[in-house]
Parts: C-alpha cells; sequence; structure tokens
C-alpha cells in the first residue's frame, strides 16, 4: 500500500495547475487544493471508492466556460 501511496502523491504532484490545484483523494470531480493526505486517509478513500488508483485523472473534468 506504501508504494502505491508514494505512486499517488508524486501522480498527484505532477497534476498540479497554475493555480496550484491538484488531483483531489477525498472524492472531489475536480481539481483542488486539499491538504496533504495521510496514508490513512488515502486507503480510506479507496476503500469509500472515490479514489481510483488506476485512474490518472481520478475523475476530474476540466470546467467549460
Amino acid at each position: 500500500m506504501e508504494k502505491k501511496f508514494t505512486a499517488w502523491l508524486e501522480l498527484r504532484k505532477s497534476s498540479r495547475d497554475e493555480f496550484g490545484d491538484m488531483l483531489c483523494y477525498c472524492g472531489h470531480t475536480d481539481k483542488c487544493d486539499c491538504g496533504n493526505p495521510t496514508i490513512s486517509i488515502f486507503k480510506d478513500s479507496i476503500e469509500r471508492g472515490v479514489l481510483d488508483v488506476n485512474d490518472a485523472k481520478n475523475g476530474w473534468k476540466p470546467v467549460k466556460f
């Protein structure tokens, strides 16, 4: 699990946009500025089904104006 967590943190960092928002691990459907996850929050988010480590975008969609 630690290996997945570390990989997710790297993916999350690489998704940072110009506003500082990154992939969310809380279940939001867009990028957000949530605090940094702990491994227990990471595991809980996977168990609740709000974080899919196999989806590089984790379900977020860019907002269209």
